[in-house]
């Protein structure tokens, strides 16, 4: 069992969730104006998307925990870093967004598509990393699955959709 995977991906997920319930919590009155204009059908399709994503994400955990003690510990390792970036970097999506509704900066809005922009590019390393892994099993080809649809999810829905209907 890979304890380094499941650690970072364990508490930092839990923080990033938390973080979006505290700061959603104390700004209710601006959730809804985060999602721009995304709205009916492109709305419950994009939440959709969200479930998908955070179900499909758990190939990439099942597979990186519990199926590589035999690979290269260093190139694991790598995948982890992504992940961390990853998931430390949507801890800002949040509190920038409200903070641009509040005070429509142009350095904050540029912060914003930047930090969607990491985010999706993370989610595009941890596929091409998992791709390279010297292994032909089964938990493999399901990692890969979910490790793209969290590459579509955070570059077509988050970073071109959102920035697109949020600006």
């Amino acid at each position: 069992m890979n304890k380094l995977v499941l650690f970072t991906n364990v508490i930092f997920g839990i923080l990033l969730l938390f973080s979006y319930y505290f700061i959603g919590k104390q700004n209710i009155n601006k959730v809804e104006q985060l999602w721009g204009n995304i709205k009916n059908l492109e709305r419950k399709m994009t939440i959709f998307s969200m479930i998908l994503t955070g179900l499909l994400y758990l190939f990439v955990l099942n597979y990186l925990v519990f199926h590589t003690s035999n690979i290269n510990q260093s190139k694991i390792t790598n995948i982890v870093k992504y992940q961390a970036i990853l998931i430390l970097t949507s801890m800002l999506w949040m509190p920038l967004s409200i903070q641009y509704l509040n005070e429509k900066k142009f350095i904050t809005k540029i912060a914003i598509i930047l930090i969607l922009f990491v985010v999706s590019m993370c989610a595009l390393a941890v596929f091409y990393n998992i791709y390279k892994l010297n292994d032909k099993s089964k938990f493999k080809t399901m990692a890969l699955i979910g490790s793209f649809m969290l590459f579509f999810h955070t570059f077509f829905l988050d970073f071109l959709n959102w920035n697109y209907n949020f600006f």
